[in-house]
C-alpha cells in the first residue's frame, strides 16, 4: 500500500516476478504514484498479473507510465501532464475519476458504475467498451481499432472535441 509519494525517477518498471497470483498495489486516498524521470516507458506489471488500484493521484510527468494489468479506481486522479498514462487491460472506475494531460486506452475496457471526467487528451487506440459515464471537456480521439467499434455505454457528455479517425464510435445511454 502506498499512503505517501511513490516516485519512479527514470525508465524503470515495477515487476512482480514471484509470489501469489493476484498481488495488488494500492495507491490510497491522498497518495501520489508518480513517474517523474526518463523519456521512455515504465510499467507496472508482473508474471502473476499484479493489479493497480487507485484512490489517490497517478502522475506521468515524463515519458510513459503503463498500467498493464487490471485495477479498480475509486475517485482517483490520473494526470499525464508532461508524459502519458496508458491502460492496457480492463479497469473498473467507481466514484468520480478525473483524467488530465495525456491518457490512452491501449487494450481492455473501462468498466464500473462511476464517472470519468477528461480535461486533457484521451487517445482510444483500440475498440473498447467504456461503461462509466464520460464527461469530456478536452479532446477524445479514436486512433485505433476496426469495425467492432468503441462504445460509450454510460453516455458521453461533450463540451470539448471528439474525433474518430478510424472505425466506429457509438454513444449509448444518456
Amino acid at each position: 500500500n502506498n499512503a505517501g509519494t511513490f516516485d519512479i525517477l527514470g525508465d524503470f518498471s515495477i515487476i512482480q516476478s514471484a509470489g501469489p497470483a493476484g498481488s495488488t498495489f494500492n495507491n490510497l486516498a491522498g497518495a501520489i504514484f508518480r513517474k517523474s524521470g526518463g523519456t521512455g516507458t515504465s510499467q507496472l506489471t508482473g508474471n502473476t498479473a499484479m493489479v493497480f488500484n487507485n484512490a489517490g493521484t497517478v502522475q506521468a510527468l515524463s515519458g510513459t507510465l503503463s498500467l498493464l494489468n487490471g485495477g479498480t479506481h475509486n475517485a482517483g486522479t490520473f494526470d499525464g501532464n508532461g508524459g502519458t498514462i496508458t491502460f492496457n487491460s480492463v479497469q473498473t472506475f467507481n466514484g468520480a475519476n478525473m483524467f488530465s494531460g495525456n491518457t490512452a486506452l491501449q487494450g481492455g475496457a473501462f468498466a464500473g458504475a462511476g464517472s470519468i471526467g477528461n480535461s486533457g487528451s484521451f487517445d482510444l487506440q483500440v475498440d473498447a467498451s467504456i461503461a462509466p459515464s464520460f464527461n469530456n471537456t478536452g479532446t477524445v480521439t479514436k486512433t485505433g481499432g476496426t469495425v467492432s467499434g468503441t462504445f460509450f455505454n454510460g453516455g458521453l457528455s461533450n463540451s470539448g472535441t471528439v474525433r474518430a479517425n478510424v472505425g466506429l464510435l457509438a454513444i449509448n445511454g444518456s
